[in-house]
């Protein structure tokens, strides 16, 4: 799963960058969530990407074409976007998180999937805090871009993927906003797995209290269970092979 998922983010990626709106094979959560975030952020109709028959019906339940729609679709967390900075908003999507991992984890991994559900509230957060400009009081203006957000349960892998794609100011204009000796996307991500660079205030009743621990607790959550884990801004991928427990920088295409 791990090759198929670094393909399919750098492959969409590819074709956004390029201007394809052919999109071909099977599209993980990952992928619908990037076409979705990039539709939105260049104001471009959704309509007109080119998917196969199946695919195109799949989306459709999923909330894809119609953010209005109220679908509930087995083993998937439709498509949400969280419109406001307001705590409660984090709260709504870790909880439906929450419920996906609970019901697929089954019972007795109960501490298992409570920490599944703090890191996913730490990143629901970091997208809160920092993927907004500094305004003119030098307050972080949160939530003024389009995200999405995502997950799926796949039977024969058994495995839970789960997707976060914000239009922000990305990783690296928000390092470089505590770091100005920050050259590169890829120091950035670097500089963004350091405990407590970024700190934050905590708007989930769900997240882990130490502000500014997202990625790094999230990474370590990961290995712990031998997931994979993608991170990406600007022009650089960086990837976390769980079953290898190897990591990796890697350039992308990119549509800024």
């Amino acid at each position: 799963m791990f090759n198929k998922t670094r393909n399919t983010i750098k492959n969409i990626l590819e074709n956004l960058s390029n201007g394809d709106k052919k999109i071909n094979g099977f599209v993980p959560p990952i992928g619908y969530c990037l076409i979705k975030t990039f539709s939105k952020d260049k104001n471009i109709d959704i309509s007109e990407f080119e998917f196969k028959p199946k695919v195109k019906n799949f989306l459709n339940s999923l909330n894809f074409y119609d953010e209005n729609c109220e679908t509930e679709v087995d083993k998937i967390l439709p498509i949400r976007n969280i419109p406001t900075q307001e705590g409660k908003e984090v709260d709504l999507i870790t909880n439906e998180f929450g419920d996906l991992i609970k019901k697929f984890l089954g019972s007795g991994k109960e501490k298992l999937a409570s920490n599944m559900i703090k890191m996913i509230g730490e990143l629901l957060n970091n997208i809160a805090h920092h993927s907004g400009e500094i305004d003119k009081n030098n307050h972080n203006q949160a939530f003024i871009y389009d995200n999405y957000q995502s997950g799926q349960y796949f039977d024969k892998s058994n495995l839970i993927q789960i997707a976060i794609v914000d239009a922000g100011i990305g990783i690296f204009s928000s390092v470089r906003k505590k770091d100005k000796n920050i050259k590169t996307a890829k120091e950035a991500i670097k500089k963004a797995f350091e405990p407590h660079f970024t700190g934050g205030t905590i708007l989930n009743s769900n997240g882990i209290s130490n502000a500014g621990l997202g990625l790094t607790v999230t990474l370590e959550i990961i290995k712990k269970l031998k997931g994979d884990m993608f991170v990406g801004t600007k022009d650089y991928l960086y990837s976390y092979h769980g079953k290898k427990g190897e990591e990796m920088y890697e350039k992308i295409p990119t549509w800024k």
